[in-house]
């Protein structure tokens, strides 16, 4: 394979960290994490299914893009917000594919999620697939 999903997350990782918007990181299993002092608005991925085929790897990732929803006046701005987080996402790394050894599929569904950890969240989940090339070398194989 050329990336590991080790690779892959910390590329997201320094996306999140060089944004303006993203003030966190967090890559870990959603179901088992506290949201205890997390900073807000958080980028949070979570690896999914891989399926193998010939010459390539297809790996399902969750990534959140999330924020406290705020006051009312606050909460449309906030939702569009993570929205327009989730666009940069997909086009960063969709348009340097050649620098990342990855790239995402098509065509992605950005869905609205409200998430309760200590406090409510909103924002968008894109539940995208990477591909990656695999090397196909049997001499790589450990036996």
């Amino acid at each position: 394979m050329e990336r590991s999903i080790k690779q892959i997350t910390k590329a997201f990782e320094t996306f999140a960290t060089s944004h303006k918007i993203i003030k966190d990181f967090k890559s870990n299993i959603i179901q088992k994490n506290i949201a205890k002092d997390w900073i807000y608005p958080l980028m949070y991925t979570n690896v999914g299914n891989a399926r193998l085929e010939n010459g390539q790897i297809q790996l399902s990732m969750d990534i959140y893009f999330i924020d406290l929803p705020g006051n009312e006046d606050s909460y449309t701005q906030k939702l569009s917000d993570m929205l327009r987080v989730s666009e940069d996402f997909y086009t960063y790394f969709n348009h340097n594919e050649q620098s990342f050894g990855f790239y995402f599929n098509d065509i992605v569904n950005a869905e609205p999620i409200v998430l309760q950890f200590e406090d409510t969240v909103i924002g968008y989940k894109l539940p995208i697939i990477i591909q990656i090339k695999m090397l196909n070398d049997e001499n790589n194989i450990a036996i």
